[in-house]
């Protein structure tokens, strides 16, 4: 490999020098490589891979034969990182005669102390990746390795969800990524694991995934979801102001949050029995007026549905609950109770601060509230590029959003819940605050 300026050799090498907290990614590294003292050239003196693979190693972490960085856990190894040169690199099977188990998070000593780091984030020499370990789930990894083309999965993958609050945003953000082989096997998939590549957004009508419907945001008119699908990925019609009907199938077991919403032209949404969990509401749906909820929804799920912030905004004509025409449920004695002297008053002293990649959020504890949510989002209004954590700990005030882009300005708010006989109500949002990352 050639001694020469950027190239992706050093682009890479800039990314994961940026991201261990060695050396930053500098404007004088980008004007000429001599400047560093480091060549890109593989095996050279003072190779900045070199230079990775001893901040790795006195770090605690192993690197195998093929340039994986790895830690030995109970019952095999998993893989941290990519510290070698080729342009297509295989996730294998084993290290060392030890299963690969998964890919997880690693942590570097930096400026400020101890610093975690997802798998292979930002990695811009690799322009294809395949998977031989057998891993049935595939969490946060790839995010933002925009020379990336093309993904082949492992034939054991069954999901791509991370359990907790940020979902899974597993090849988010690779610009350039055009080419995804599934396995037969996959049914699940969230919402944001291919956010902002062209694989998805250059795609026609409703885009399904295994048993998942993954985005519906190119799809127009009356949209009847195919039976097979058994998942609505979060935000798949959000902000679509072209479908003017929506049905949902019986065997849909799960309606992610922020699924529908912001649909301008839509009209009529009709969910059929059988359908039992949802977790997304109908905020500023203005044309909405007929809305089919089904026997088999519970209490929540009509709750969620039907929230406060959207009833006080965009409340339907009518609307069929448990096969029969009603009078809006939210409307009754009972919630009108609850939404005086339940629903918990906003935070106070919210405040954002950008480091390196990460926004902070803190905030004063509101002692009436169970919990809070907050939302970061690229757009001011929050149609898009936005991300929720819902955080359960009454106690908790502060919450860090990670991986964010460099330069790039992003939109906060945060409102309060409380949850009453397993139903959540919600406080109202509080001013939006602007920060621009680091």
């Amino acid at each position: 490999m050639k001694n020469f300026k950027i190239t992706a050799a050093a682009m890479a090498a800039v990314m994961a020098m940026s991201m261990v907290g060695g050396i930053s990614a500098s404007a004088d590294f980008m004007s000429a490589d001599t400047n560093t003292g480091f060549n890109v050239v593989e095996g050279g003196e003072n190779s900045l891979v070199d230079y990775l693979r001893e901040r790795f190693i006195d770090a605690g972490y192993k690197i195998s034969d093929d340039d994986f960085v790895y830690s030995e856990v109970d019952g095999g190894v998993v893989i941290h990182h990519y510290v070698g040169y080729e342009s297509k690199i295989v996730i294998p099977a084993e290290i060392n005669g030890k299963e690969v188990l998964g890919l997880e998070d690693y942590r570097i000593p930096g400026e400020y102390g101890w610093e975690t780091y997802t798998p292979f984030c930002g990695l811009t020499i690799v322009d294809e990746v395949e998977f031989k370990a057998p891993l049935t789930n595939l969490e946060t990894s790839f995010v933002s390795c925009v020379c990336l083309r093309k993904v082949t999965l492992p034939e054991t993958l069954v999901t791509m969800m991370e359990p907790g609050e940020d979902g899974s945003y597993a090849f988010a953000n690779c610009m350039c990524l055009e080419e995804v082989n599934f396995p037969k096997s996959f049914k699940y998939i969230d919402g944001e694991a291919f956010a902002g590549t062209p694989w998805l957004d250059n795609q026609k009508g409703l885009v399904i995934v295994g048993k998942t419907l993954l985005s519906g945001k190119n799809a127009k008119g009356n949209v009847t979801i195919p039976n097979k699908v058994e998942w609505i990925s979060s935000s798949a019609f959000f902000n679509n102001d072209n479908i003017t009907e929506l049905t949902i199938p019986a065997r849909v077991k799960m309606i992610e949050s922020c699924a529908i919403g912001d649909c301008d032209s839509l009209r009529k949404l009709t969910i059929r029995n059988g359908v039992k969990n949802n977790r997304t509401d109908l905020r500023v749906c203005d044309k909405l007026d007929k809305v089919i909820i089904p026997p088999s929804f519970d209490r929540e799920s009509t709750c969620n549905l039907l929230g406060y912030d959207w009833m006080m905004n965009t409340r339907p004509t009518y609307y069929y609950y448990n096969g029969t025409m009603s009078s809006t449920v939210l409307e009754s004695e009972e919630y009108s109770s609850l939404k005086k002297s339940v629903l918990p008053g906003k935070t106070s002293k919210v405040t954002v601060s950008a480091g390196k990649k990460t926004a902070k959020v803190t905030w004063k504890k509101v002692s009436f509230a169970e919990g809070y949510e907050v939302v970061i989002s690229s757009s001011k209004t929050f149609s898009k590029g936005f991300r929720v954590a819902t955080i359960k700990n009454n106690n908790t005030t502060t919450r860090t959003f990670k991986n964010l882009k460099k330069g790039k300005k992003y939109y906060v708010h945060m409102r309060t819940y409380k949850t009453i006989d397993h139903v959540r109500y919600y406080g109202n949002y509080t001013k939006t605050k602007t920060i621009t990352v680091k």
